[in-house]
């Protein structure tokens, strides 16, 4: 789970049980954090932990800052349990070491190891995901779903040149915000005695999120998928996600085609994107 809904709310200036107070300096904590709990460490490498991204599982998602006055950023520590394993751990160093030469893929800062665990520094996307614009708002206005459209697309070119396919591509991980569009967790869902996540899982995830942005409903089925009626979104996109949600993988387009095929020239309409900041 990323920076989306979380089960808590705001934290007050001591928080809960186990907590210790906020430092002094220390950037406001969004609503949607949960307090840390008596078993959170209080400061992992050179980061001090302020609040919950997530209640937990294979990796607990933390807001974190480096010290007064610096920005937040999200740290990611691997769970104990057994689906974090040996694996969540190497996709932590494996995408500590990417270089993501774009702008819409959330920053990869750093990682390191706190008692025996790995973690992952990333950089902190003040805004709401995909799925909750889409809750809150419903299906996007044409102009914005093309904007988050190409951000994904493009972020997505970036995560297959560096030789990674992201394999865990849905609306709770696409952050829309006054600054544009964010791909949070690329590379991490990669799990042990699984295969590895293809370039083609990445279109299809990236044709069902745009497909759900655009017309305001969940895909989480074939069957869905096969109801779907997407020639009511404009061109180019409508005839990109078409194509993308092919049952056959070797019929689905290349990231970097649906990309080409995004920035062609097409009248997408609408009064600007509507960026928002999480309430």
């Amino acid at each position: 789970m990323d920076e989306g809904p979380t089960m808590g709310g705001p934290l007050s200036g001591t928080g809960a049980v186990g907590m210790v107070p906020k430092p002094s300096g220390a950037v406001p904590l969004p609503s949607d954090t949960v307090p840390l709990t008596a078993s959170d460490p209080i400061k992992v490498g050179n980061y001090q932990l302020l609040a919950r991204l997530s209640p937990g599982g294979a990796s607990v998602a933390y807001l974190a800052q480096a010290s007064s006055g610096t920005p937040p950023v999200v740290l990611k520590l691997a769970g104990s349990r057994p689906t974090g394993g040996n694996r969540l751990r190497r996709n932590f160093v494996d995408v500590a070491g990417l270089k993501m030469p774009t702008w819409y893929a959330a920053k990869v800062l750093g990682k390191g190891t706190h008692d025996g665990t790995t973690y992952l520094v990333r950089e902190y996307c003040d805004g709401m995901t995909l799925a909750q614009l889409v809750a809150e708002d419903g299906r996007l206005d044409p102009v914005t779903l093309n904007a988050v459209a190409v951000a994904t697309a493009a972020a997505i070119v970036a995560v297959h040149d560096a030789g990674q396919a992201h394999g865990n591509l849905k609306p709770t991980n696409v952050i829309v915000a006054l600054a544009g569009v964010r791909l949070l967790d690329h590379g991490l869902a990669r799990q042990s005695g699984q295969p590895p996540p293809r370039p083609a899982d990445d279109v299809l995830g990236w044709a069902r999120l745009v497909a759900s942005a655009g017309t305001g409903r969940q895909l989480a089925t074939t069957a869905a998928e096969s109801t779907l009626d997407v020639g009511n979104l404009d061109r180019p996109i409508g005839p990109l996600v078409e194509r993308a949600l092919s049952a056959d993988p070797e019929e689905r387009p290349s990231a970097r085609a649906i990309l080409l095929g995004l920035v062609s020239p097409a009248e997408t309409g609408g009064t600007g994107p509507r960026w928002r900041r999480r309430r």
